[in-house]
């Protein structure tokens, strides 16, 4: 899934377990490379879902506005095209033991 321009959020699999992960992306070559990120694994994906409503509430305390689900969703005007793509999530990790991952973009 697309967050920006650059930050992506990607599943994998990984020797048996199952990680999220949210990374920088960097052009090489004319090619998007992983770079910077963060990989939680399924207790700490649990975790932050469970700190997510005192997080909004600390965003509505400072009036942070949010995107509401509809405009998310891509159901207003100006809506956002979804694409799915196939990659090699080896390039994230350089290990053999990760499998392929879908990809949901955004343009």
């Amino acid at each position: 899934m697309q967050l920006s321009n650059r930050k992506r959020l990607v599943i994998s699999e990984w020797d048996g377990r199952i990680l999220l992960h949210i990374r920088e992306y960097y052009s090489k070559e004319g090619k998007m490379l992983p770079g910077k990120g963060v990989t939680l694994n399924m207790e700490q994906v649990g975790a932050l879902i469970l700190a997510f409503p005192e997080a909004l509430e600390m965003l509505k305390e400072k009036r942070v506005e949010l995107p509401d689900s509809e405009s998310a969703d891509g159901k207003e005007e100006g809506k956002q095209v979804v694409k799915a793509e196939k990659v090699h999530e080896h390039e994230d990790t350089h290990d053999d033991k990760h499998d392929d991952v879908d990809v949901v973009g955004v343009e």
